[in-house]
């Protein structure tokens, strides 16, 4: 009989990190791959590619698929077009896009049209309509490469048309599942079968090199099995987060990344923040509202040189588990400080969650001897961070440009009558608010000093 994983054994396993297809199913959707396909390759994806399916993606779906099969079919649609007096609605092949499309607004059918002038229609199509697909990507992949993928080079011209198509049918078992798209073909295998895969291929046919692996690939299954195993088997639990020795952003794609139903029975997140850490822990208690209960301590100086994070900290997980009965504690920090509040409760469950560049072999040694659970919080998927930190910036810019532009309009407007020593009336000073302070504007020059005009 096999014996099951141990929590040391668990703890390794973040070594094999489980590939994203979030991007590439995005991708596989649009550029056209067939309906039988999506469902075996991207199962998990089942519910975003429903919502693209109501959206102005179809539109570009739908004009991949047929520019796709007029390359593939070109000479035997030709032949139907120019002997048999076919068009594309009365064809088998392509009525159902047409009619697709047609549901959409967008009307592809022309009377004594060839094979290239639909293609050059289909291209412009495409052209004037890709941008609108962006918003469906995160932010931190470079659209510029997504959307040259959608754009056949010189596709208004019809020999270079036909030289794209040649290129295509000669190198078909190259493209990503056989459909179209602007690609230097090479023999990758399945390029759409993870994100991962997919974008070093992108970027490397843009001559450039892909450096977002953390945003592609998330923790293996079986470590979350282990968290959630931790949760279901203790009725109390509090997460202590050591904001010192811990990432924002990390930790937002691992609470993120966990299922919602799991950590709602998490008691509370207590953060214990200082002074010099950034300010988007606090953002953080915003972003699981409704999930989470959030506890923010932020812990001042006695010292100037010295924290008392760490202190507080262990005070208060003692105190939450002898006066409030707390069975259980994951601890979210990459120093060894809270080693001695382990060792100490005995009757107390424990989890760590770490981050590998900062935490040290002894700290891990002494979790696996007692047998206690740890993981990396950066191995989990950071795909979606990017809107969190979106927040933290504009909080941060909000709260810098209140600093230095600390102006009252009617107060400026007062100060410059009083310093030109002249007393207007009501009108000349609604007159002069509404010419010269209403229209102030703030300009930045190349050099990125701002000034206001």
């Amino acid at each position: 009989m096999c014996k099951p994983l141990g929590l040391e054994e668990l703890a390794k396993l973040n070594l094999f990190k489980k590939n994203q297809t979030e991007v590439t199913s995005k991708i596989a959707y649009l550029i056209g791959v067939k309906e039988e396909n999506m469902k075996q390759f991207f199962e998990n994806e089942e519910d975003e590619i429903r919502i693209l399916e109501k959206s102005s993606c179809k539109v570009i779906r739908n004009l991949n698929i047929l520019r796709t099969k007029l390359l593939t079919h070109y000479s035997k649609t030709e032949n139907a077009f120019r002997y048999d007096l076919q068009n594309l609605d009365r064809m088998d092949l392509y009525k159902d896009e047409v009619k697709t499309l047609d549901r959409c607004g967008v009307q592809i059918i022309k009377a004594n049209y060839r094979v290239n002038k639909y293609i050059v229609d289909i291209n412009n199509l495409i052209v004037n309509r890709i941008d609108e697909c962006r918003n469906i990507f995160p932010d931190w992949l470079e659209w510029k490469y997504i959307r040259n993928m959608f754009i056949m080079p010189n596709g208004t011209k019809e020999d270079k048309i036909i030289n794209e198509s040649n290129k295509f049918n000669t190198n078909r078992a190259f493209y990503p599942f056989g459909c179209y798209v602007n690609w230097d073909p090479q023999d990758e295998g399945n390029v759409l079968i993870s994100d991962k895969k997919f974008l070093k291929s992108l970027y490397a046919q843009n001559n450039d090199w892909f450096t977002g692996e953390d945003k592609v690939t998330d923790v293996n299954d079986s470590v979350k099995t282990g968290i959630y195993d931790f949760i279901d088997r203790n009725d109390v639990i509090d997460v202590v987060v050591d904001c010192e020795n811990s990432d924002a952003y990390r930790l937002y794609s691992t609470l993120n990344g966990l299922d919602d139903e799991k950590i709602s029975k998490i008691n509370k997140v207590i953060l214990y923040d200082d002074v010099h850490t950034t300010s988007a822990w606090k953002l953080l208690t915003e972003e699981f509202r409704g999930i989470i209960d959030f506890e923010y301590n932020l812990v001042e100086r006695l010292n100037e040189s010295k924290s008392l994070v760490d202190h507080k900290m262990i005070a208060d997980i003692s105190k939450e588990h002898y006066r409030e009965d707390v069975g259980a504690f994951i601890i979210v920090s990459s120093d060894s400080d809270y080693w001695a509040i382990i060792d100490s409760i005995d009757d107390a469950d424990f989890l760590v969650m770490v981050e590998k560049e900062k935490v040290g072999h002894d700290i891990k040694n002494a979790l696996d001897d007692k047998g206690i659970f740890y993981c990396y919080i950066n191995d989990f998927c950071a795909s979606k961070v990017g809107e969190f930190q979106n927040k933290v910036l504009d909080a941060e810019l909000k709260t810098r440009l209140e600093k230095a532009l600390e102006l009252n309009a009617k107060e400026l407007l007062k100060s410059v009558y009083y310093a030109a020593r002249i007393t207007p009336n009501d009108a000349e000073k609604e007159n002069y608010y509404n010419k010269h302070i209403k229209t102030l504007k703030l300009v930045i020059d190349d050099l990125g000093n701002m000034k206001i005009l």
